[in-house]
């Protein structure tokens, strides 16, 4: 035996012993949230680079126009039928697999209502001599709903617990974008041709690795009533929570203007990267629940929300004492947002809410997803909307570490009630 496979099995046994106190796979989530976490620290790492770049050749009020829009792109795709990707995956998971391309076609067709809803906020725009912002709501109509719909073979890949694939394919698209919206930075600092071109390259990324998901996995077209059913649903659920994720960029830059927009922007920018890295492990859960009745899921989720939480804890305190440094090498415009990304970042402990909220989505517990969508999301916008109104960056900040808590202990009490 070589060395390497005696030390094989002996992480192997490592890992079996300590199922027995996390109550959870320890194995699976090494094996394949490797692959997973390889995939998100090079999205993180192009992301970062990104950041840098933008952050020391564009001018704030540019950075910030830019933000206004994606938030705006956003705002948008809570009308897209963002559940399909969960839906296909369950389904996948569930052993059908021929879900993918009826899905495709749904969101193409639901996708022509974003942008007759588009074309009004445009016109608005262009009367009121705002051409660049008219512009940029034509740019958002046409892509993104195309964008999306090709995102879904996501789902497909993870309900197969291919996350090997899944990270060969997503880290593809961020380095395709990240380069060409690069390679624009350098030539103009024009935000029409950064968002243009940040689009079109994601939309053509995602249309690639659709096509080549169906091809290599044999996806045949054929309806299935019950996952899109399930779809839809989800993507109601998720109308409201998506509208109050965004509008802040929307009421910052309305309230306070595009320059602390920019402030903002960069006082999340780490945490929420770090959000998405988590976010990202929760997928592996998702087959996992699928495949699990409630109680046995309600006998292990308290002590992996434990175990979880204990990690983030870990991250929060490390990136509060590196983040005025990291600020100061790389963010030097931006120095402001030390304080509130400082304060920011321990939104992170609510994360646990995730593994509530997938054990939730794996469980079809429709009733319950809505409940806590519609309650979480209204007292979002609300709360957001009037601290923003009387304490500016900070009430944002604020805003979304409460609303945060309060989400994490409405997942935790509906669990319960299942």
């Amino acid at each position: 035996m070589s060395i390497f496979s005696h030390l094989r099995q002996k992480v192997a046994l490592t890992l079996h012993k300590s199922e027995r106190y996390v109550k959870t796979d320890m194995v699976y989530l090494v094996k394949e949230g490797g692959w997973l976490m390889i995939g998100q620290f090079i999205s993180l790492a192009l992301l970062f680079l990104l950041s840098v770049v933008l952050a020391n050749l564009l001018s704030q009020e540019t950075y910030g126009n830019y933000k206004y829009v994606l938030s705006l792109a956003g705002l948008l795709s809570a009308l897209c039928l963002s559940g399909m990707n969960t839906a296909v995956s369950r389904a996948v998971a569930q052993q059908k697999n021929n879900s993918l391309q009826s899905a495709f076609k749904t969101q193409l067709k639901w996708g022509v209502f974003q942008f007759l809803i588009v074309l009004p906020i445009a016109y608005y725009y262009f009367i009121n001599s705002n051409h660049a912002l008219a512009l940029s709501m034509l740019i958002i109509g046409s892509f993104v709903p195309l964008m999306n719909s090709a995102n879904t073979y996501t789902g497909v890949l993870t309900g197969k617990k291919e996350f090997k694939t899944f990270t060969i394919y997503n880290t593809s698209v961020s380095i395709i974008t990240t380069l060409s919206l690069l390679v624009t930075i350098l030539l103009t600092s024009n935000f029409i041709w950064l968002l243009f071109i940040y689009f079109l390259s994601a939309t053509i990324a995602n249309l690639i690795f659709y096509q080549r998901t169906i091809k290599i996995f044999n996806i045949k077209n054929e309806e299935d009533d019950e996952t899109l059913s399930f779809g839809k649903h989800l993507s109601l659920i998720n109308l409201l929570p998506t509208i109050a994720y965004y509008i802040d960029g929307a009421l910052i830059f309305h309230y306070l203007g595009a320059i602390d927009l920019a402030v903002y922007n960069f006082a999340i920018a780490m945490p929420e990267q770090i959000k998405g890295f988590l976010k990202n492990i929760m997928s592996l859960t998702f087959p996992k629940f699928s495949q699990q009745s409630i109680i046995d899921i309600k006998a292990s989720i308290w002590k992996k929300n434990l175990y979880f939480t204990l990690g983030i804890l870990i991250i929060i305190i490390l990136y509060i004492v590196a983040a005025p440094t990291m600020y100061r090498i790389f963010f030097p415009k931006y120095l402001q947002s030390v304080y509130y990304s400082q304060i920011f970042v321990i939104s992170l402990l609510a994360m646990s809410s995730m593994v509530s909220k997938t054990a939730l989505m794996s469980q079809t517990a429709k009733k319950s997803l809505y409940k806590l969508s519609v309650i979480a999301a209204i007292s979002q916008i609300a709360v957001t909307f009037l601290l923003i109104l009387y304490y500016g960056i900070l009430g944002a900040i604020i805003s979304k570490i409460l609303m945060r808590f309060f989400d994490m202990t409405l997942s935790a009490w509906f669990i319960k009630k299942l």
